[in-house]
């Protein structure tokens, strides 16, 4: 077989191929394919190797080595949950939180925004965030926005999370991170108004960004605020998948203290307007194992692990629709001068109710604490995610009922001893 001149046609076809694969190489927009990502300096790191020295070498002041600080960073990026926090989270993620995974278009957007406050969490730093950049990476992390805003810490969580910034622009997340001097414990200090404060200064970025002219946000992201907790990869997505799933406005866990009773119970109201359990009028006694005794169908709901309905919660991590916040109807607040004396997130979620937007949900399948040994006992007692959705959870039950109408009244609470009876909304 003899081959001849090619023909013009294709001729054609081998310059607009050769030309085509021109411009990629030139073009700053690549596509994921062709996109080349920056050296990890932790690529071969292994967290199990040095975990227990690194425990042991946690300080209350930040006198670290730089080796040490470099340690601290790769034992993030390379994570092994069963080397520190020794939580059982699954090693594979559920193909039940595929769908969160957006669809990649020409020029992908940020569709998730993890916002934290963080002040001294050496503790607890290696899971929390091992397991906020391990779902990062399964959303996508182009998809993913991380802003942190540290306050005054002196054991090392600064340096750290400074450190980072290389390898998460290694990973290609985008990383907003700032430091504040506010101290919401300090003398004189009006403690919600600070919190109000720092939670808004950790939503910044979205909030500004989402505005401007070819913004790098898609419409509404969802905001994934989360405390200092020890938390698997698969907590942060039921939460996400909850929110989705439901139309959800707000979507919260369910934070545990050592000795099994719910730590947020002071911002938390169910349906009824009372607290998620009773507290004594001279605050001595809490009935915290009798949860949602005056409203029957949270309870019950509660008992299967199905998703229920509330008022105003928090648990440690919540979701957040954007869209009020960017919009500027609502945002994290303190209690005016003749409003009850509560927390910025029933603040907040009375905010939404008055909007119409009451789709509050609280989650009984993430349970999460703000100690090692906390989190394990939490998670032994109220279960993972994955093994109570493995048992008898009815997913047929899955889907919640809105009720469109907050109640009447909640209950005020300045302090545990000093309780009465206000307008819901």
């Amino acid at each position: 077989m003899t081959f001849g001149r090619p023909r013009p046609w294709r001729r054609l076809l081998l310059i607009l191929g050769a030309s085509a694969i021109l411009f990629l190489l030139l073009s700053d927009e690549k596509p994921r394919w062709l996109a080349t990502r920056a050296h990890s300096s932790c690529t071969g790191f292994d967290i199990a190797s040095v975990s227990e020295d690194l425990h042991s070498r946690m300080k209350a002041e930040s006198d670290y080595t730089p080796v040490e600080l470099h340690q601290f960073v790769c034992g993030i990026i390379n994570h092994n949950m069963t080397a520190t926090a020794h939580l059982e989270c699954p090693a594979k993620i559920s193909q039940r939180y595929h769908t969160l995974i957006p669809v990649d278009g020409k020029h992908p957007k940020i569709q998730y925004f993890f916002a934290l406050n963080l002040y001294q969490v050496i503790h607890i730093i290696l899971p929390l965030m091992g397991s906020i950049l391990e779902a990062i990476r399964y959303l996508g992390p182009e998809h993913c926005a991380l802003s942190i805003v540290e306050g005054r810490s002196t054991d090392g969580t600064y340096e750290i999370l400074s450190r980072l910034k290389p390898e998460l622009d290694a990973m290609g997340v985008r990383y907003y991170f700032s430091r504040s001097p506010i101290n919401p414990l300090g003398p004189g200090e009006n403690r919600i108004k600070d919190l109000s404060e720092l939670r808004n200064m950790a939503l910044e970025p979205l909030i500004t960004g989402a505005r401007q002219k070819g913004s790098p946000f898609g419409h509404d992201p969802v905001i994934i605020f989360i405390n200092d907790i020890g938390i698997c990869a698969e907590d942060i997505l039921e939460l996400v998948y909850q929110q989705k799933v439901q139309d959800a406005t707000m979507t919260c866990a369910f934070d545990w203290r050592e000795e099994g009773v719910i730590h947020d119970v002071w911002v938390s109201r169910d349906l009824s307007g009372d607290l998620f359990f009773d507290i004594s009028s001279d605050g001595q006694i809490w009935d915290s194992h009798n949860l949602f005794s005056h409203h029957g169908p949270t309870r019950e709901r509660f008992a299967k692990h199905l998703p229920v309905q509330v008022y105003s919660c928090w648990g440690g991590m919540v979701t957040l629709d954007s869209g009020p916040f960017i919009d500027g109807h609502v945002e994290f607040r303190y209690s005016e001068e003749d409003e009850c004396y509560m927390g910025e997130p029933t603040l907040l979620a009375q905010d939404l109710w008055r909007l119409g937007l009451g789709k509050v949900l609280a989650i009984p399948t993430v349970n999460v604490a703000y100690e090692y040994r906390w989190s394990l006992r939490a998670k032994e007692e109220k279960g993972y995610v994955h093994t109570i959705l493995e048992g008898r959870y009815s997913l047929h039950d899955e889907l919640v009922h809105w009720q469109k109408e907050p109640p009447k009244q909640i209950k005020c609470m300045p302090a545990w001893d000093d309780q009465s009876w206000v307008d819901a909304v």
